[in-house]
């Protein structure tokens, strides 16, 4: 349970929640594709909690990361022969 200013604790406890709905409705996300084996006993509910948490810090630092240094996102924008 997450406590005061804990952000990342309450970041945890809102994915623990969408892994307990994907466990009791399972869609055909990204999502439940992590929950499944979690129905089935491996991995833990915790460790697809954590993965969970692992992908979205991660993506977010990849995507700002684009942006950040100059020229990365821009010259995709540009015609192939200026590459």
């Amino acid at each position: 349970m997450a406590r005061p200013g804990d952000d990342h604790g309450r970041l945890t406890d809102y994915l623990d929640g969408l892994a307990g709905e994907q466990l009791a409705h399972p869609t055909d996300d990204l999502l439940a594709r992590l929950a499944q084996p979690v129905a089935e006993g491996e991995p833990t509910r915790l460790d697809a909690v954590r993965i969970d948490d692992f992908l979205l810090i991660a993506g977010r630092e990849t995507t700002a990361n684009m942006f950040k240094h100059d020229g990365s996102v821009h010259g995709v924008y540009e015609p192939p022969v200026t590459w």
